[in-house]
């Protein structure tokens, strides 16, 4: 339900290695591949959420989590 309320995000490169994520032309979220903890997952305010080792898994937990912010406005 949440899926056909809330939409896909949709994913655009910024730069080499940083990833954003925008949903209805509103920011998300960014997710920053580093060399010290992998992909690095931040919200649309810049707070650091969690880290991953594979982009996919970061691309998965930010939407959920958005959803979730989402889901409680």
């Amino acid at each position: 339900m949440l899926k056909a309320e809330l939409g896909e995000p949709k994913w655009h490169e910024a730069t080499d290695g940083l990833w954003e994520a925008t949903l209805d032309n509103m920011p998300l979220g960014s997710i920053e591949e580093t060399r010290a903890y992998g992909f690095v997952v931040k919200n649309s305010r810049g707070d650091w959420l969690a880290s991953f080792s594979v982009l996919e898994n970061a691309m998965w937990f930010l939407h959920v989590a958005e959803r979730a912010t989402w889901s409680n406005r």
